[in-house]
């Protein structure tokens, strides 16, 4: 029993794993991207609309409020072609009904006609403020979740991730699935650290692109004493250079098993966009639930002995 729960548990630690490299990719991304700044300059918009603004004055608007040098918090020059990377992440109420309220001081360069409407998108703004907010906040969450799922089955089809495969291997390899359990233990420390599994976890960009490089190497070492080859070989493979497959070495007349793999693949694409707080949560449970069963055979075992 506890070598099935292992081999179960061991599967969970490598879909951490790997999921875990998924999120620090994916707040890369969202950095990159500015996803946050994008979601808030559509809500600003949708407000101002509200007011009468027309599209184009709505969302000029939005974008000078939070390309503003007291507002965005980016090194990156103020021009219209890099607006969507400098566009800031968050603006609190008091700070827009101020840069509404005094446009002419704050320079934020409105036609006539757009500031002819900005007492009622101020009134608009006092009203309907926090619930825009939240959801700029759900439409993130929407976007990065999408992100995810594409991100999961690219990483899944680049390092050729069957899921089939690494179930039987953690049934079949007793050393693999012992280091797979006792490295679940430093992988659930690894995902707190990024803050998996709290509220609003994973939503935070990171910091940089040396961050989340230096990240991704200690991921990448923390797999690879678990047992899990991130990148793997394919040495036995001779038309296959350095570990590159092409889209055909998929399909039929490519191997026997060509068919079975691309299904094992997808699977562990499915499963790898669960996200991280799924895997973090089940390993957790499942780590528990070992540590249980472990003491109530260690006690029958010695319940065994004491009775001969």
């Amino acid at each position: 029993m506890l070598d099935l729960l292992d081999s179960i548990l061991g599967f969970a630690a490598i879909m951490l794993g790997v999921s875990l490299l998924i999120t620090v990719i994916v707040q890369g991304l969202a950095g990159l991207l500015n996803l946050r700044g994008m979601a808030l300059a559509d809500g600003l918009s949708e407000l101002f609309v509200q007011a009468r603004m027309s599209g184009v004055e709505a969302s000029r608007l939005a974008s000078q409020i939070l390309t503003h040098r007291l507002i965005s918090d980016s090194i990156l020059p103020k021009a219209d072609w890099l607006a969507r990377w400098i566009h800031a992440s968050a603006i609190r109420k008091d700070e827009l009904l101020r840069l509404l309220a005094q446009t002419d001081e704050y320079d934020l360069g409105l036609a006539n006609e757009a500031k002819a409407k900005l007492e009622k998108a101020a009134g608009v703004v006092n009203v309907w403020f926090d619930g825009q907010m939240d959801r700029v906040s759900q439409v993130f969450t929407f976007k990065v979740r999408i992100v995810t799922v594409f991100v999961s089955f690219v990483t899944a089809f680049a390092l050729h991730l069957d899921a089939a495969s690494l179930l039987d291997r953690a049934f079949s390899d007793s050393d693999a699935r012992a280091k797979l359990v006792a490295s679940a233990e430093s992988l659930q420390e690894r995902a707190a650290k990024l803050g998996v599994g709290q509220p609003g976890a994973g939503l935070t960009p990171a910091p940089d692109v040396r961050a989340t490089m230096n990240e991704l190497k200690e991921l990448r070492l923390e797999l690879g004493s678990s047992g899990l080859d991130v990148l793997p070989r394919y040495g036995d493979k001779l038309d296959i250079k350095k570990g590159i497959h092409t889209p055909g070495d998929y399909l039929p007349g490519h191997g026997k098993d060509a068919w079975r793999h691309l299904l094992g693949i997808a699977a562990s694409g499915a499963l790898l966009s669960l996200g991280a707080p799924f895997w973090f949560n089940l390993l957790r449970t499942l780590t528990n639930l070992r540590s249980i069963l472990a003491n109530k055979e260690d006690s029958e075992r010695a319940e065994a002995a004491g009775s001969r």
